[in-house]
């Protein structure tokens, strides 16, 4: 598939994965699961990371989807993303499915946010590939928020 051809060609250093720390800095950035395109890993390794997002003052954020695929059984969603700032939050989940087609899911409304990653599902499933475009720096931490 072509997604994962692209997915070569980034770059590490715009490339976070959500449950092993790290820094990165750019006008566009990407955060995957861990192990992407392969499945997430166990909730017991997955639910609770989380990545700070800081623009610079005044600035927005952007966020996109590239890739949504999570676990969903019986008619229950298993997995979502969670986008929190200034006390609200936002889910992404099951019902917004792209089929690899760029969809623009949240614009910010101050120049910070956090993106987290709640997984209950058992077992390796669920994939996501999120874009974000903005000025600014994203902090990644496993089961922890970073400000």
């Amino acid at each position: 598939m072509s997604y994962i051809y692209f997915s070569q060609l980034l770059s590490a250093n715009l490339i976070s994965q959500i449950c092993i720390p790290s820094t990165k800095t750019g006008n566009e950035l990407y955060i995957w699961n861990d192990g992407y395109p392969n499945n997430s890993s166990d909730c017991a390794t997955s639910s609770g990371c989380a990545c700070s997002i800081s623009a610079s003052k005044s600035s927005t954020i952007e966020i996109e989807l590239l890739d949504l695929r999570l676990s969903q059984s019986g008619g229950t969603c298993s997995q979502r993303l969670v986008i929190s700032e200034g006390g609200t939050e936002t889910s992404i989940d099951c019902g917004q499915q792209n089929d690899f087609s760029l969809t623009s899911v949240y614009s910010s409304q101050s120049d910070s946010l956090t993106v987290r990653f709640d997984n209950t599902v058992s077992g390796q499933y669920g994939h996501f590939w999120i874009l974000l475009r903005g000025n600014f720096i994203v902090k990644s931490a496993k089961n922890s928020l970073l400000v």
